[in-house]
């Protein structure tokens, strides 16, 4: 076997494992041959860049704020978030070194997300419906999905989603680089209903957002541009009509959270302001989550306050600023189709951020933007230095 596929094979596995499971603790284990395996090609890495002295800035930070972690689950998470940093950055280095292996690595993100979808679906959640179903919205789970301790509490849909909405990101993606083929409209179909089946806003939302995105990519390109800003319209006016009833009728869907009541929801806003709150007044790392007996919390729904809190005021930053950059760099990208692409998987990345603290048990979005940083930074070098030879 080359080494090429044993590097490829490498990551696969890495990518499988940091998807599919729910502890962080594989990810320590798994990357060892991920690095052994990439040792002898480390002098191809291009060591001096802002996006390897951000990541090392963070690994620094996490080992200095280590002190000020009560908490003994932050301090470990925290200290397994430097080998995800690490793979994140050769994973993302190597793909712009070996782009025909693109596609295997991508199809590895999907099918490992669609057997985490699946699998909640057919065996997680018919164990307990009245959870699924009920005002909570949780399914119980395994640290290592197939096996495992059960964790002691229910894992909310919203974790579910963000699997869902990432199978919903990379069809798009692919309808975007080989064209709108009959089986991507049908996992389109397909996910769409399950995101809507967990009662939640986030995957109708994040759905609208993407497919609008894609239609005004085809807008952007297309000789017709009248036949899909009609398709645009239509798509909007049909998410009206889906949506006007459940507002009609309030008192029917009053338990749902596509009601007036739900839409008005201003809770996130509060844990966002405790977030802040929390995070300015410890800016090197705290654990203070627990700290106002009137409103207990689990997390802060909110995956820059939670980095800020967990590591430091300086990696909230610094989070921040890695989103502006990659998407100015993605904004001038002169392929069409990459652009589009990458801005789609940046955007997966936000709208996740934003709703959810997927540092607690989502490594995997944390991961495709450390993968996604470290990709974009590298070829837009590549296309600074070599213009429109980079296809």
């Amino acid at each position: 076997m080359k080494i090429l596929n044993l590097e490829l094979l490498a990551f696969q596995i890495f990518i499988f494992v940091v998807v599919v499971c729910y502890s962080w603790t594989p990810i320590a284990v798994f990357c060892i041959p991920v690095f052994i395996m990439i040792a002898f090609a480390a002098t191809k890495l291009k060591i001096l860049n802002y996006i390897l002295l951000s990541y090392v800035v963070l690994i620094f930070l996490v080992m200095y704020t280590l002190n000020n972690q009560i908490m003994y689950v932050e301090w470990a998470r925290n200290l397994l978030f430097i080998p995800l940093i690490g793979v994140s950055y050769v994973l993302g280095d190597w793909l712009t070194r070996n782009s025909k292996l693109i596609r295997p690595v991508a199809m590895c993100f999907f099918l490992s997300s669609t057997v985490v979808v699946l699998y909640t679906f057919l065996i997680a959640v018919p164990s307990d419906w009245a959870l699924f179903l009920g005002e909570r919205r949780g399914y119980m789970a395994r640290e290592y999905l197939f096996f495992g301790r059960f964790f002691e509490f229910s894992l909310g849909v919203t974790h579910l989603n963000l699997y869902i909405n990432f199978c919903l990101v990379l069809i798009v993606a692919a309808m975007v680089n080989f064209g709108a083929k009959k089986i991507y409209f049908f996992g389109l179909f397909l996910f769409v209903i399950l995101g809507l089946l967990t009662q939640s806003r986030s995957p109708a939302l994040f759905a609208l957002i993407i497919l609008s995105g894609y239609l005004i990519y085809q807008f952007s390109i297309a000789n017709k541009k009248t036949n899909y800003l009609l398709i645009l319209l239509f798509v909007i006016f049909s998410m009206v009509l889906l949506l006007s009833p459940i507002f009609m009728f309030s008192d029917i869907f009053s338990s749902s959270r596509f009601s007036a009541e739900g839409m008005t929801d201003v809770s996130r806003l509060i844990f966002f302001a405790k977030g802040w709150e929390h995070m300015t007044s410890e800016p090197w790392g705290n654990s203070l989550l627990y700290t106002d007996p009137t409103m207990p919390l689990l997390n802060y729904h909110n995956t820059f306050l939670s980095i800020g809190n967990r590591i430091a005021l300086c990696a909230f930053f610094i989070f921040l600023i890695l989103f502006l950059f990659s998407a100015f760099q993605i904004n001038n990208f002169k392929n069409v189709k990459l652009k589009a692409t990458l801005f789609l998987l940046l955007y997966f990345c936000f709208h996740n951020f934003m709703i959810e603290d997927v540092i607690k048990f989502d490594a995997f979005v944390l991961f495709v933007f450390l993968v996604l940083v470290t990709y974009v930074r590298r070829m837009a070098f590549m296309e600074n230095r070599f213009g429109n030879a980079i296809k």
